[in-house]
């Protein structure tokens, strides 16, 4: 698996010198080319004020894909102009066994008026690993002006 060429690594596999091979970020299996678990569909926006949205998902065992023993969910939230630094929210646990259906609501405040924001759900594993990829799904929606 690993490439011991001046490149590193090879795929979804990391190698790091005395401690060998291990699986990038979020990835998980033999071949570590199988995401964590992870939602299969994006969070709803179901209100939106000048400086906060709430936000409803489901986090069953319908909604998720990937590999793993999913134990947390946290809300991520990021101006959609912004690369790279999402903002998380608190962790909330999902105690076994999971159901098929495990409602979220959560209220992102503090925001900006007038602003975009990308908002997702990010499974986390017992081992504490979680997928963060970009094909975890999110919602784009928009703070109140100030004055309306």
């Amino acid at each position: 698996m690993c490439s011991w060429s001046q490149r590193g690594c090879r795929d979804l596999v990391m190698c790091r010198p005395l401690l060998g091979c291990s699986c990038a970020p979020g990835f998980t299996g033999f071949l570590c080319n199988v995401p964590y678990k992870h939602v299969s569909t994006a969070p709803s926006v179901a209100e939106v004020g000048y400086s906060e949205l709430t936000v409803v998902a489901d986090v069953g065992t319908t909604n998720l894909k990937g590999l793993g023993v999913p134990l947390f969910y946290k809300v991520q939230y990021k101006e959609v102009d912004d690369c790279d630094t999402w903002t998380d929210t608190e962790k909330h646990i999902m105690l076994p066994p999971l159901s098929s259906s495990i409602p979220v609501r959560a209220k992102l405040t503090g925001l900006k008026p007038g602003t975009n924001y990308r908002i997702r759900i990010v499974i986390i594993d017992q081992d504490g690993s979680s997928f963060q990829g970009f094909q975890v799904p999110s919602v784009t929606s928009q703070t109140m002006c100030e004055g309306l």
